[in-house]
């Protein structure tokens, strides 16, 4: 007796301790007063301070041996949101509810996080399962019981009555989101999704309208880099469509374990996007060639995590992606920064956009390493940091149109100016090539209307300057006077001292009738071999006779040697008329030659003036 009397003590005294550790847990964690939520202004309150959790080292077939498990260490949850970080699979969270009240009381619990891998929750009402639900990003979303992003369940728990809530977190590669659990009331739940739906909506809707802006500005201008910020901007809300749970509930909520491997693909084609964008914009090849290295480099090591999600999903990628972005936007930041110190305002713009995003994206990184308490600002700091980056992004690319409109307007009114130089310059051109082909086309006009040997105008020209003045004696009614020369015997002098002698003589008649023109109108010719011709418009009819009898004198007393002339010396024998109205270059120049015929008929040397004009 004495044996069987001595063995129990000790196990009795075993169970006393646990179950009074077990109590001393339950004490530090009283049951949250579910009536209070009617009286609060928000509608929900935070679980967490309310609650304890436990890393689960082996795993519990039944939720009832959790609760009286000895392995578990259970720890107080010091922050509005549960956040353990990278760490052990699975964690189990506990809390009571009590509704003190009389009638049932309707709750929804939400958990704010929409990419948990696993969430297990059971309700325990007197050591037995009262309700339980099962959700997850890994977990079809069609298994839900309320159609919304956030795994979210509903609880009716009976008039005063205490129910335990238990929850075990499973992240199947150890990294732990923060965990934000919500108590709602029905009303309150209700009004919440509806204002999250509505500020999401105009977050993507605002991203959109920019994005497509971007395009458009990109189709006119053919701007690369209008180009790349949309790249950006789709990568960016690609990212944030699954990151937020959206895609999983509205494109492929029978597809968990794409919808849990599209973060790790996304995020890097994200940082990639923003570094393409920062690249084109801030030219940093040339700018900062060592920081465009750098990022280059991490940028590929991101990429690189694309195939690694498609062929191991199960790795823990962003044990590694998350430090890599954060050094990536940091790369950026200080390029931003080194380009800025230079006076560049677009890369002042860049800086203060880039700095929203590096401050929005701290917290979640600090979050995730357990270096920063989570929160509902940490949660959603990325979403409000892009937000402003967007708009400074938008405000960087304004300026940047500005200066292609600037630069634009500078280089027309340079291409104005060239131009104008160039046109003024080739309009000089034109006018010394004009002036020197007008020259060139007087001086072959020159050649092809004068007779090389005397200088005179030839036979052609005669004809033309002829018909002129007979068309103008006939306007203004004046005549025109014309004089016919022929050297007398010329064909002797050619036989006699030779041909030379012959053009020496006919160059001097050239000379002579140039210098004996009397008006600057007057034109001398050379019609044939030893013939030639004198036009003087509007002559002096009493007069025209006694001028021609000057040639003839000033010829003969030149005494030009001719050995085949009765005085030794050149003679010309000359004919004159005047126009009349109804004479034609044919009939003008016949009744000229006329007269000098008779000139040399009557022996030569002599002046005859035509019948018709005595």
């Amino acid at each position: 007796m004495m044996m069987h009397q001595r063995y129990p003590l000790p196990w009795l005294f075993l169970i006393f301790c646990l179950l009074a550790g077990n109590g001393e847990l339950h004490a530090g964690h009283p049951a949250l007063n579910v009536s209070m939520l009617e009286r609060s202004t928000d509608g929900w309150q935070w679980l967490a301070p309310q609650a304890r959790f436990a890393e689960e080292a082996t795993p519990h077939e039944h939720p009832q041996q959790v609760l009286s498990s000895a392995a578990l260490r259970w720890q107080k949850v010091s922050d509005a949101v549960l956040n353990v970080g990278f760490g052990p699979p699975r964690y189990w969270i506990h809390l009571s509810l009590h509704n003190p009240e009389a009638t049932v009381a309707t709750r929804i619990i939400e958990v704010a996080e929409p990419l948990y891998d696993d969430l297990h929750f059971w309700v325990l009402r007197d050591n037995k399962v009262f309700a339980e639900a099962r959700m997850g990003d890994r977990i079809a979303f069609a298994s839900r019981a309320i159609t919304y992003r956030h795994p979210s369940m509903s609880l009716d728990i009976p008039p005063r009555t205490t129910v335990d809530l238990l929850i075990r977190a499973h992240a199947r590669d150890g990294e732990h989101d923060p965990l934000p659990l919500r108590l709602w009331t029905s009303e309150g739940f209700q009004a919440g999704m509806q204002l999250d739906l509505l500020i999401y909506g105009a977050y993507y809707g605002a991203i959109v309208i920019l994005l497509l802006y971007n395009l458009l500005v990109f189709a006119s201008t053919r701007e690369q880099v209008f180009l790349w910020y949309a790249v950006y901007l789709t990568s960016f809300l690609a990212w944030n469509f699954v990151y937020r749970g959206f895609a999983f509930q509205y494109l492929w909520p029978e597809s968990p374990d794409w919808n849990a491997g599209a973060v790790a693909i996304l995020v890097p084609l994200a940082l990639a996007g923003l570094t393409a964008f920062s690249w084109s914009l801030l030219d940093l090849r040339r700018q900062t060639p060592w920081l465009f290295r750098i990022a280059l480099i991490l940028t590929l090591a991101a990429l690189i995590h694309i195939p690694m999600a498609l062929l191991a999903p199960e790795t823990g990628l962003f044990a590694s992606l998350n430090p890599l972005g954060l050094v990536l936007i940091t790369t950026l930041l200080i390029a931003g920064i080194c380009i800025a110190q230079r006076g560049n305002t677009t890369a002042r713009i860049y800086v203060a956009a880039i700095g929203c995003t590096f401050v929005g994206t701290l917290p979640y990184y600090f979050t995730a390493f357990g270096l920063l308490p989570a929160n509902m600002l940490t949660i959603h700091a990325i979403n409000i940091g892009s937000a402003l980056e967007f708009l400074l992004l938008a405000l960087a690319l304004a300026h940047r149109i500005n200066s292609l409109k600037t630069e634009k307007l500078e280089a027309e009114l340079l291409a104005h100016a060239t131009l104008k130089h160039s046109a003024e310059a080739l309009e000089e051109k034109v006018f010394e090539r004009t002036s020197e082909l007008e020259q060139a086309n007087r001086s072959l006009h020159e050649l092809a209307v004068r007779d090389a040997l005397t200088g005179l105008y030839n036979r052609r020209h005669f004809n033309e300057v002829v018909q002129q003045e007979l068309a103008r004696s006939r306007r203004h009614g004046k005549p025109a006077a014309l004089l016919l020369l022929d050297l007398d015997h010329f064909k002797k002098l050619n036989d006699l001292s030779g041909h030379l002698a012959g053009d020496e003589a006919l160059a001097h008649i050239g000379q002579l009738l140039s210098s004996f023109a009397r008006r600057s109108v007057d034109q001398a010719f050379r019609v044939g071999g030893e013939e030639f011709a004198l036009l003087s418009p509007e002559a002096d009819e009493e007069n025209v006779e006694r001028w021609a009898e000057q040639l003839r004198l000033r010829i003969d007393t030149t005494n030009w040697p001719h050995p085949g002339t009765p005085q030794g010396h050149l003679t010309a024998s000359i004919g004159v008329a005047l126009s009349q109205p109804g004479d034609t270059l044919e009939s003008f120049y016949t009744r000229t030659d006329r007269a000098l015929y008779r000139a040399k008929q009557e022996g030569r040397n002599r002046v005859i003036r035509a019948l018709s004009d005595t």
